[in-house]
């Protein structure tokens, strides 16, 4: 990661956020997701940092920053999102967030995984 921040010349107060994708099968409870189920059940983790801390901190400051984010993506946080998200209201007027028209040195990265997470 620290090569990919100097590359960009990124400066040390910008903040840089990895979009990792988290698989809500194994972390929903009420309701559990059905082992026979093939879908996809999938949510966002955003760890953020600055620049300057992920280049001067040890990478155990970036390991905690993703740990905490991805543990964050629990049981609670799928149930708030199918409640918003039945609300026709609510989803009226909302755009897609993970477009990738935009992104071009863009100081983020994106982390999608098919392995199943020890957390």
């Amino acid at each position: 990661m620290e090569k990919d921040h100097q590359c960009l010349a990124l400066e040390g107060e910008l903040t840089t956020t990895v979009w990792i994708a988290v698989n809500g099968c194994f972390r929903m409870r009420n309701p559990t997701v059905p082992m026979r189920y093939l879908g996809n059940v999938v949510m966002w983790a955003w760890p953020r940092s600055k620049v300057k801390d992920l280049l001067s901190k040890r990478v155990a400051h970036a390991a905690r920053l993703i740990h905490d984010a991805v543990a964050r993506v629990d049981d609670d946080y799928f149930s708030s999102f199918i409640d918003f998200s039945s609300s026709k209201e609510k989803m009226e007027g909302l755009v897609p967030s993970a477009c990738g028209g935009d992104v071009v040195l863009n100081p983020d990265l994106e982390v999608s995984s098919w392995l199943r997470p020890l957390l």
